[in-house]
């Protein structure tokens, strides 16, 4: 039995950074920092940055992560000493991926932008809109985004830095008239590819909005990211895989509305040539992750529905570690304990345990992920 091998355990390679619980927006969709019933910002007493004692611990980590991603509840570039620290973590690891979420607000010079752009990899925009921007982002100025955006394009064209930059959209029935638009304007900032993302539903008051709970107009949106696809630049869509698109075939243009030319021919992610090529890949991946872990053990023809347990950390603004970004799998707070000590406590053993034998642990057994897998191989257990 699987649970009766030792399990070996690794550093995690992909690290989700909380550097803040602040933000200077209360958007709908942001639970944390939902607005209020007459729509004032929310301001609570409880939101603060990461102390540097705790930021300092995780220098082992950072040493030998592959990416570390900052974003979460709160809005990464108005945390204490931000580009400092992004820096440092690059003077441990020069090769490390850093990406940043963001809602583009803190992008209001040149200047600020170069210096983010510089000392970044990737850049995730949200905008929740084009016509519903303020409705749906409050806090927020659309006219101010864009001038935002127009100087991240410029920075982006003399400098080449970030290396990637995403738009990203979460589809409601507020926005639904806006996504073509959004499409386009992606295309115009030459961002190189738009994200939609599915609301995630908190409160009774976001069922009006979800796609998930109206048929007709989940329907809707999909004609709308349809006619989306066809508007030249690489779309990413989370409800409706097969409509997601990518750039696969160099010596090809695609021509924007702006006139920059687009290396490469877009393709259907979900296409038949493009599904054996993840396939092929995902089982070189499989052999690489397993080998890394395992080496040669049996463990090898086991394929776990989620490698979060293992690949993956999250270290919360106060300390607390959990092993995916779902927010729920919390291990302990580093500010008594070390990293590693957190990492592969009795609590991290279990979920991994429970992954591999497909007898979920702790809050893996309501994944949305998870629960989605065949039964076949999914059993369940509290």
């Amino acid at each position: 039995m699987v649970h009766q091998l030792e399990i070996g355990v690794a550093w995690p390679q992909n690290v989700v950074l909380g550097l803040t619980s602040r933000c200077n927006f209360s958007c709908v969709t942001c639970n944390p920092h939902r607005h209020d019933e007459v729509g004032q910002l929310a301001v609570r007493d409880s939101y603060t940055d990461m102390p540097e004692a705790v930021f300092l611990k995780l220098e082992d980590l950072f040493r030998h992560a592959k990416t570390v991603s900052m974003g979460g509840v709160g809005e990464p570039t108005i945390s204490h000493n931000f580009i400092e620290r992004i820096q440092w973590i690059r003077s441990l690891n020069p090769n490390i991926q850093i990406t940043i979420f963001t809602n583009g607000t803190t992008l209001s010079s040149t200047h600020a932008v170069e210096k983010l752009a510089r000392a970044i990899d990737y850049l995730h925009v949200s905008v929740g809109g084009l016509a519903s921007y303020e409705e749906i982002m409050i806090g927020g100025s659309l006219e101010q985004t864009l001038g935002n955006l127009e100087a991240l394009r410029k920075v982006r064209r003399r400098t080449g830095r970030p290396q990637r930059v995403e738009l990203g959209v979460v589809l409601m029935r507020s926005n639904v008239d806006d996504l073509v638009g959004l499409t386009k304007l992606a295309c115009e900032m030459e961002f190189d590819r738009i994200a939609f993302k599915d609301l995630w539903v908190f409160d009774e008051k976001l069922k009006a909005e979800s796609l998930r709970h109206d048929p007709e107009l989940a329907g809707q949106i999909r004609r709308h990211l349809v006619k989306a696809r066809d508007v030249g630049i690489p779309i990413r869509c989370e409800p409706w895989p097969e409509l997601s698109t990518r750039i696969v075939r160099p010596g090809h243009f695609i021509k924007c509305s702006f006139g920059a030319l687009r290396s490469g021919h877009l393709w259907p992610t979900h296409s038949t040539f493009a599904y054996w090529l993840r396939i092929m890949q995902g089982k070189l991946d499989k052999r690489r992750r397993s080998s890394r872990w395992w080496g040669n053990s049996p463990l090898l023809k086991m394929s776990p529905v989620c490698h979060s347990p293992w690949e993956m950390a999250q270290v919360t603004e106060t300390g607390n570690v959990l092993l995916c970004c779902e927010g729920m799998t919390e291990l302990g707070n580093i500010r008594e304990k070390s990293f590693w000590e957190v990492w592969t406590n009795g609590t991290a053993s279990s979920y991994r345990t429970g992954m591999l034998n497909g007898v979920y642990y702790g809050a893996c057994v309501s994944c949305k992920y998870v629960s989605s897998e065949s039964k076949s191989f999914v059993r369940k257990s509290g």
